[in-house]
């Protein structure tokens, strides 16, 4: 988990924090309060503390790449949706293992965490690369 917790932190570096969308945020930190509220009764030990850390540490990378895809301003990218959809699925994904070991048995849970862990991957590595858009605003 604490891997896990450090790819969170250099994904989060990485997405940066403009534009910020405060209220984004703060529904996205309500959703971890809830998940946490809800798995702190099936946590032992340690898990007390890196579970609801690593939510929080999840949630913020999630909120720093959804941030960056600006629909309504018109400043969107192909690689900036990859990397908002992909954060979804991580969240997805590591939301099902909790719930999974420490509430109640995913249905299906190898098919569906991979699944969504692989897609989540996958969105990540494609916005990193470059789109013809972005390309375009650098040499102008």
């Amino acid at each position: 988990m604490i891997m896990f917790a450090i790819a969170q932190i250099m994904y989060t570096t990485a997405f940066g924090f403009k534009p910020l969308n405060a209220k984004l945020g703060a529904f996205l930190y309500l959703l971890c309060a809830i998940i946490i509220f809800t798995l702190m009764p099936g946590l032992n030990g340690v898990l007390k503390i890196g579970v609801p850390v690593y939510t929080l540490l999840l949630g913020t990378m999630s909120w720093r790449a959804i941030s960056r895809v600006q629909f309504f301003e018109g400043q969107w990218t192909w690689n900036r949706l990859c990397c908002c959809i992909g954060s979804i699925c991580f969240v997805i994904s590591d939301t099902m293992i909790g719930f999974h070991h420490f509430y109640s048995p995913v249905p299906y849970p190898q098919i569906t965490i991979m699944l969504t862990y692989y897609a989540a991957q996958l969105g990540i590595a494609l916005s990193a690369v470059e789109s013809k858009r972005v390309k375009d605003s650098v040499v102008k």
